[in-house]
């Protein structure tokens, strides 16, 4: 048991250590393809001038960037559960750290081209939050996938109430792996939800009609 937990210890770190070094090139690449787009993917062209700022402050930028994921727990996320909380967390982070980029090179190292901020904010923001969302929607693919030879005949089941919990509970019997149930229906007692459908559920109607939804569904 402690050697399986180790392992597990392990497997985040490497992930972490994987996503630094990521996020590291990502940072110094589209930066860089930033200003080298501002001159025709021409590098003689590029003005010495840039070229001395950008090498001065991409590794301090790069080091800061990564200090700031971590306290910003960008390294210590669970991907597979990954929700929109999370997602508006770390692109926060994103732009956060791109502003912060964009004032300090240009008040102590020199103003860049724009293109150089712009491709430079909008490249990191994409890939260094996508590449955290990768896995979940991969996972969420691969269980759609999974052949029906390969599982036993699902089972429908009734979800009472149109709440948080009732929510979360509709996505996880959707997308988990490991339960194998369908929600078929939602019961709640508020009229105004019966008729319209909560993560692809239809809301059936409210508890008077547990028993004949139990029989429809």
């Amino acid at each position: 048991m402690k050697n399986k937990r180790r392992l597990k210890i392990q497997h985040w770190k490497l992930i972490a250590a994987g996503l630094m070094l990521y996020d590291a090139a990502a940072i110094a690449f589209f930066y860089f393809l930033g200003l080298w787009l501002r001159f025709d993917f021409q590098y003689s062209m590029i003005s010495g001038e840039y070229l001395h700022s950008y090498a001065q402050f991409i590794p301090v930028y790069m080091v800061l960037s990564i200090c700031f994921f971590w306290y910003m727990r960008m390294y210590r996320g669970i991907w597979r559960f990954a929700e929109f909380n999370e997602l508006i967390r770390y692109a926060s982070s994103s732009l956060i750290a791109s502003v912060v980029h964009a004032v300090v090179i240009t008040v102590w190292f020199g103003r860049m081209p724009f293109s150089y901020y712009i491709v430079g904010m909008v490249m990191q923001l994409l890939l260094v939050v996508g590449i955290r969302f990768s896995y979940r929607f991969y996972t969420q693919v691969m269980v759609k996938k999974t052949p029906e030879s390969e599982v036993s005949p699902a089972k429908n089941v009734m979800i009472i109430g149109v709440g948080a919990a009732g929510r979360t509970v509709a996505r996880e019997l959707q997308q988990s792996d490991k339960i194998n149930q369908t929600p078929s229906c939602i019961i709640d007692d508020n009229p105004n939800k019966w008729g319209r459908y909560v993560e692809g559920v239809p809301v059936a109607g409210g508890r008077d009609g547990i028993v004949g939804n139990a029989e429809k569904y």
